[in-house]
């Protein structure tokens, strides 16, 4: 009996994938944003760092320009005509004024200057700010020009122009990095993405019960190593998928038998006491044909029994028996069947078994007759070989038949797997749960042309 795995997705379920697939929760923008916006961060930062240090050091270098035309016009002792005005305005690049004793201007540079300017001021003059300055003359009440001070006056847009230029190289080397920046973290996320979702497009097939799917993923990293898992865990899920397929089948078996067993043994016991009174009333108690079905029955109750005993989890009582005994038991039950299919048996017995016991004969009997009735089915020459290794034995079942079916060899062992139309795949399982109750184990070999089963169990002299 089998059954197909299957997935539920729930309208839950498929709202989060569609969450998943949305812009907002994409990784590529969670990745990309974090990077952008630092990456801003940073540019504007280092932006306001470099214009306040230019307009700190544009500030420094005002000062020092009016520090040296404080000391080259407070000492000057040549008079200031317009001449000299317009030659030190060329040379300074600053608007010159002379202010009288009044604090009335004389002459200047700059025309559309209304009334003198205030020392440390800043005036508007067509548009373009000026800062002032006024520098005393030393011994002006000597000079005959009458100008007691000069006002110089800086222009301010230079300066303004200045602090501009250095905001704008950071700021549009920082803008400039965040296209490439951004591109490759782009691209970056869109390549981890795509294989996230090839991922979870797989995983989906694996829960949906496709487990013999296997994720390609050959880059060395985390989501390799992730594929790698997944098909680790596909492995499984199919190992553990089949392990309950078999119990489901072992428990239908359990309960078929159940039923059944009762029935059978009585539909036997009914047909053995019909001919045993058949032979009693006509005097055939010697008669070979009744004796050969009243075997055959007891036989089939045989079977019966270990059908029940294999439902339950046992193969059969634990009494311990003779190893030649159970060898003997085991020729006398598939004798008649070898010599009816007119394949004989090729036994070769070491006579190093005698004395050697088995703890359990019937179980013993039971996984060496499968094998046995394996190798009929298989071939035409069967060749049986008991050998003892100190306290193990080895039973050798060679026949030459095509071999198990690649299909099933690395499941041959668990119950229910075959490839015969009619049978139940009972035969190997059987032969390798006796071999594990009696210490050993059940090996298959493939040599050129031939195929051997190894029953190998412990025994006792």
């Amino acid at each position: 009996m089998s059954a197909e795995p299957s997935t539920i997705i729930t309208s839950q379920h498929a709202d989060s994938i569609d969450a998943e697939r949305s812009p907002v929760a994409s990784l590529r923008f969670r990745f990309l944003g974090p990077i952008v916006l630092a990456t801003l961060l940073v540019t504007i930062a280092i932006s306001m760092a470099a214009y306040r240090f230019g307009s700190r050091q544009a500030q420094l270098e005002s000062d020092q320009r009016f520090d040296d035309l404080q000391r080259t016009i407070s000492q000057a002792n040549y008079p200031f005509n317009d001449n000299v005005l317009r030659l030190l305005s060329s040379l300074t690049d600053a608007e010159l004024v002379t202010l009288d004793a009044n604090d009335e201007m004389i002459r200047g540079t700059i025309d559309s200057l209304d009334e003198a300017p205030q020392d440390r001021s800043t005036v508007v003059v067509d548009r373009i700010p000026y800062l002032v300055r006024r520098i005393p003359i030393e011994g002006a009440s000597r000079r005959s020009d009458g100008v007691r001070q000069v006002a110089v006056l800086l222009d301010q847009t230079q300066l303004a122009q200045r602090k501009r230029r250095l905001i704008v190289l950071p700021l549009a080397t920082g803008l400039l990095t965040v296209v490439p920046i951004g591109l490759i973290s782009y691209l970056t996320a869109s390549r981890l993405i795509r294989r996230i979702r090839r991922l979870q497009q797989q995983v989906h097939t694996i829960a949906g019960g496709n487990w013999k799917l296997t994720i390609d993923d050959t880059d060395r990293d985390e989501l390799s190593r992730l594929a790698h898992s997944i098909n680790q865990m596909a492995s499984e899920l199919e190992t553990l998928w089949k392990q309950a397929e078999r119990r489901q089948g072992e428990k239908l078996i359990a309960q078929v038998a159940a039923g059944m067993a009762h029935q059978l043994r009585n539909s036997l016991t009914g047909a053995r006491m019909a001919i045993e009174l058949h032979a009693r009333e006509h005097d055939d108690r010697n008669d070979e044909g009744i004796t050969v079905a009243l075997d055959q029955i007891e036989k089939a109750e045989d079977y019966v029994r270990r059908i029940v005993m294999l439902a339950s989890g046992r193969l059969a009582d634990a009494v311990e028996m003779p190893v030649a005994e159970c060898l003997r038991r085991i020729r006398e039950t598939i004798g008649p069947i070898a010599s009816h299919l007119r394949k004989p048996l090729d036994w070769n017995v070491s006579p190093e078994i005698e004395g050697a016991t088995v703890a359990e004969g019937s179980t013993f009997v039971a996984g060496v007759s499968n094998l046995i009735q394996n190798a009929l089915q298989a071939g035409q020459t069967i060749n049986i070989a008991a050998d003892r290794d100190g306290e193990t034995l080895t039973v050798a079942v060679v026949d030459d038949g095509p071999g198990v079916d690649e299909a099933i060899a690395s499941e041959m062992f668990e119950p229910f797997v075959t490839t015969k139309s009619e049978g139940l795949g009972l035969g190997l399982s059987v032969a390798t749960r006796a071999a594990t109750t009696l210490g050993g184990r059940v090996e298959y070999l493939r040599n050129n042309h031939t195929t051997e089963f190894r029953f190998t169990c412990n025994i006792k002299s």
